[in-house]
């Protein structure tokens, strides 16, 4: 989602074209508005919520106080640049927990989100607006009897299921426009719930394997962007 080490303008990746826009707009508006803009970095883990930014060194600004986060006691940090949040981001994933399978030797084995939140004051008129940017990196779902784990891999891998499922059955209710949408089903869409209904905006990349050994995992990962197409959200 970043792009290759050494990107340029042309090869950047999801993360940093938005990033770089977030921050190329709120210079833009120096002379009418005055931005906070902080981040923070949290895994779904075995249905746990976890900081992956706890005790970062980063080069922001850590802030103490609670905050109005969606995981109000996250590491926040202040940051004034692309540059700034893609440090993090790299502290961060050095602390998200990999793991071999047979079918990917560094798979992830949790669900990561890099939150940003900026709150604009109008200089003029004294009103603040505030707004969120989530980059979610989704761990794929697994065929047990393929990736033939076993143990604590076992577990995760029954869980990042279970939770992608629960984002689907999400999904399949908002589509539906039903009057109780079950975000409490899953940690994952419990964090995200402001995000996935309302006035939000939602854009979402699906990876295939071409392998012809992965044909089963390549037509659920299609089924599944087939039923997020379908999920129309308020105006935005």
């Amino acid at each position: 989602m970043t792009g290759p080490d050494g990107a340029t303008e042309e090869e950047w990746g999801v993360n940093y074209r938005a990033l770089n826009n977030l921050f190329r707009i709120s210079q833009s508006r120096e002379s009418n508005f005055t931005y906070e803009i902080s981040v923070h970095m949290v895994e779904i883990y075995n249905e746990q919520v976890r900081d992956l930014l706890l005790g970062s060194d980063g080069s922001g600004q850590r802030l103490n106080q609670p905050n109005w986060l969606d995981v109000p006691y996250a590491s926040a940090y202040a940051v004034k640049s692309t540059s700034a949040v893609l440090e993090l981001m790299d502290i961060g994933l050095k602390n998200r927990p990999k793991s071999w399978t047979a079918i990917n030797e560094r798979s992830s084995r949790s669900h990561s989100i890099v939150s940003i939140h900026a709150r604009g004051l109008d200089l003029k008129n004294g009103s603040s607006l505030r707004g969120s940017l989530h980059l979610v990196d989704l761990a794929g779902s697994e065929r047990i009897d393929r990736s033939e784990v076993t143990g604590d891999r076992l577990k995760e891998a029954q869980h990042i299921n279970k939770s992608l499922s629960a984002l689907g059955d999400v999904i399949i209710c908002l589509a539906h426009k039903n009057s109780h949408v079950p975000y409490r089903n899953s940690k994952l869409t419990q964090v995200l719930q402001g995000s996935l209904g309302g006035q939000a905006k939602i854009l979402m990349f699906v990876q295939l394997n071409p392998d012809a050994a992965s044909y089963d995992e390549t037509l659920r990962t299609l089924k599944f962007a087939e039923r997020v197409s379908g999920a129309e959200l308020g105006a935005s």
